[in-house]
Formats: C-alpha cells, sequence, structure tokens
C-alpha cells in the first residue's frame, strides 16, 4: 500500500495520525520521508515514521 492509498483509507476511517511501519526495509519499498511527508501534511493528516527496529509505547 502506497502513500496515496494510506491517505485515502485514513480519510475513510476518519484518521488524523497515522505511524509508519513498513517502509525501508528493502529496495522495493524505500520511500522520500520528506516529500511523503508532505504528502500527508497536504492531506491534512500528521505521519509519524517509526524508524526500522525500533519500538513505540502508547
Amino acid at each position: 500500500m502506497g502513500a496515496d492509498d494510506v491517505i485515502e483509507l485514513a480519510k475513510w476511517l476518519d484518521v488524523k495520525e497515522v505511524l509508519g511501519v513498513h517502509y525501508d526495509t528493502f529496495g522495493l519499498i524505500k520511500i522520500d520521508h520528506g516529500k511523503v511527508t508532505q504528502q500527508f501534511e497536504a492531506a491534512g493528516l500528521r505521519l509519524r515514521l517509526l524508524p526500522v527496529g525500533a519500538t513505540e509505547n502508547f
């Protein structure tokens, strides 16, 4: 699922913040962090990119 799909799904679900976790782990799913973050901001969403191998406590 690419950024455009995630943005569309977030709109359907009325989500305002997205936590990205499955990216940059191998060549086919590398992303441009700045570009993707700008896409989310333009859609009125906050994107949090969790670094590979990191954990997050909610």
